[in-house]
């Protein structure tokens, strides 16, 4: 099996672990159809969908209908047509990624929150050697500050 190596940069480039599809794609690269399963689908659609072609530019999503809706290019790119499943939001799924981990690492899940730090979990223990056990954590901050706390606190 081939290394991921667009999982990490996806999860830091996407706001708040969530987009459309075409923007996981995007950011996933290659890596997009074995991470799928790492995806779910929330309730939610959203207001704007990448320019396949422009990581910078963005359509505007209006709904002109019931079962119509279409996104509009404010820099005069042609209207595209999309559809409800286009314009889903998926999120990355945390508790499948801390799965992952754990059985790569060989070790038994936990999913124990860290207490007052955030997007931080204690996974499992790993114990290498007979006597030696470390705590394994995942932290996936959304700012740079979440992360300073997460190994202040997993460090004392």
């Amino acid at each position: 099996m081939k290394p991921l190596q667009k999982l990490w940069p996806a999860i830091e480039n996407v706001a708040g672990m969530k987009a459309v599809l075409a923007e996981w794609r995007r950011q996933l690269g290659p890596d997009f159809d074995l991470t799928a399963p790492l995806l779910h689908p929330t309730d939610t659609h959203a207001e704007s969908y990448p320019v396949a072609d422009d990581p910078y530019a963005s359509y505007r999503v209006i709904s002109r209908g019931p079962n119509v809706i279409v996104g509009v290019h404010d820099g005069g790119r042609p209207t595209i047509a999309l559809t409800k499943q286009e314009v889903l939001i998926y999120g990355m799924d945390l508790r499948r990624i801390r799965r992952a981990v754990a059985a790569a690492l060989g070790f038994e899940v936990l999913e124990a929150t860290v207490d007052d730090v955030p997007h931080t979990s204690r996974i499992g223990t790993f114990c290498p050697f007979a006597g030696f056990a470390f705590p394994v954590y995942l932290v996936v901050p959304l700012e740079a500050a979440d992360l300073l706390l997460a190994v202040e606190v997993v460090s004392s």
